[in-house]
């Protein structure tokens, strides 16, 4: 933001950073996925539980979700100059912050997750 208002080209790279984010998740959520298809083939060894699996299927979905949002985002904003300077009440910026919160709390879940995960499909 500058002096006050917050240009589209900010937003944009913003989105571009979610992206990334997003889609290490959802790279990361297929890893366990198949670590766990794994260890299911071995007999004796300790896999993930129902829960577990459902927790990250879940994850795998509203990722997925997020993703064709920022997309949906970022095609609107072709439409846009992206020297054009909009305000904190413009809609677009509403919108943007209401998004960014979505992926950031999705962010944290997926550590949360991750971390729980870990604990049974390492070693």
């Amino acid at each position: 933001m500058k002096q006050g208002n917050i240009l589209l080209v900010d937003l944009e790279f913003e989105c571009k950073l979610w992206k990334r984010r997003l889609e290490l998740v959802d790279r990361e959520l297929r890893c366990f996925c198949s670590r766990n298809d794994e260890l299911r083939a071995m007999k004796g060894r300790k896999e993930l539980t129902a829960i577990h699996v459902d927790a990250l299927m879940q994850h795998q979905k509203t990722a997925a979700t997020l993703l064709n949002q920022i997309k949906v985002m970022e095609q609107e904003l072709q439409f846009y100059n992206k020297d054009f300077p909009i305000t904190a009440m413009h809609q677009y910026f509403i919108d943007h912050i209401e998004l960014r919160d979505k992926v950031q709390q999705t962010v944290m879940e997926h550590i949360q997750i991750s971390s729980e995960v870990l604990d049974v499909l390492s070693v």
